[in-house]
């Protein structure tokens, strides 16, 4: 199976990125929320299709020279670890072998958690996300499933409770 256009976009968008969320935006898909946006991404992240495509595109990029998120991670987490030195311009010259700043170590290990979310509260957020998606999922289908008789007992409840409402709030005038 092919992708349609919106999957491939999505695709190089997260390629680009490494944020499902902004990816699947920038491809042109709606989502009234970013707790929606966020879930629907995760989900095509999941489809096989996809995961061929990436998989796909990151052998091309391996085979090209580009570095692999492999190579991406463990440099990032040299950095991290303080194994990683620069070079510093000064007026005076050039200094080697400068020792990364705290700066850029806090940096690199904040890049590494947008790619694994491993602390309670990102994971929470993740599941919830899920949850709010599957809900949302199931009252679409269960509206979709409403007979023409489910659909006539559903206006008479809104009809009582809505004609409530205004009586109320006129006899409070």
């Amino acid at each position: 199976m092919k992708l349609t256009v919106k999957q491939r976009k999505f695709c190089d968008e997260y390629l680009k990125s490494g944020n499902a969320t902004q990816a699947y935006r920038n491809a042109g898909y709606s989502a009234n929320t970013d707790s929606v946006a966020s879930s629907e991404a995760w989900k095509l992240l999941r489809k096989p299709k996809v995961q061929a495509y990436l998989n796909k595109s990151m052998d091309k990029m391996h085979e090209e020279g580009i570095a692999s998120a492999e190579d991406v991670l463990k440099y990032l987490t040299r950095v991290v670890m303080g194994k990683e030195t620069e070079y510093v311009t000064t007026p005076g010259g050039v200094i080697p072998n400068v020792p990364v700043s705290a700066k850029d170590r806090i940096n690199a290990g904040k890049e590494i958690l947008k790619r694994f979310p491993s602390d309670r509260l990102s994971l929470a957020q993740i599941r919830k996300t899920e949850a709010d998606a599957d809900l949302t999922e199931a009252k679409v289908k269960a509206m979709k499933d409403l007979t023409g008789e489910d659909n006539a007992k559903l206006n008479q409840l809104l009809d009582a409770v809505t004609g409530g409402v205004y009586k109320d709030e006129n006899s409070n005038k």
